[in-house]
């Protein structure tokens, strides 16, 4: 299954009140469009902090290259370390307020850099996911 049709799965399980099967289609289009030329890098995660959707440029920022090569993996996998990022205190908050944000200094996967990042994250209600979006600052 590919982010299309991870998008696509997604979309679909929206409230869409009498709208057709097509107007619902055009909905997962746009949202296609948004997500993969969106300015910002976007993720979308599962359980254990899991990739199940993830942009260009979030993947291009991360320094995996491609998309795919994120796809089912854990932060603990994609990144070098994950000992400066506050994980406890993050998923405290998002128990409570259901969103994040803050600036956290990540390694880059590819050549050990790190980068300064400002992460927004952003707990679904009805689901287990958590939007992310990342800005290198």
């Amino acid at each position: 299954m590919d982010n299309l049709d991870r998008l696509r799965q997604l979309v679909e399980e929206l409230p869409v009140r009498d709208k057709s099967l097509k107007e619902k289609a055009s909905y997962v289009d746009i949202l296609k469009e948004i997500f993969l030329k969106s300015p910002q890098a976007i993720a979308i995660m599962g359980d254990n902090w899991r990739y199940l959707l993830v942009n260009e440029l979030f993947a291009t920022l991360y320094g995996c290259g491609c998309p795919e090569k994120m796809i089912g993996k854990g932060l603990n996998e994609i990144l070098s370390t994950t000992q400066d990022i506050p994980i406890e205190e993050i998923n405290y908050v998002l128990k409570e307020e259901g969103s994040w944000e803050g600036n956290i200094t990540l390694p880059h996967q590819l050549n050990g850099n790190t980068f300064q990042s400002k992460i927004s994250l952003k707990k679904s209600k009805d689901r287990n996911i958590l939007v992310c979006t990342c800005i290198q600052i």
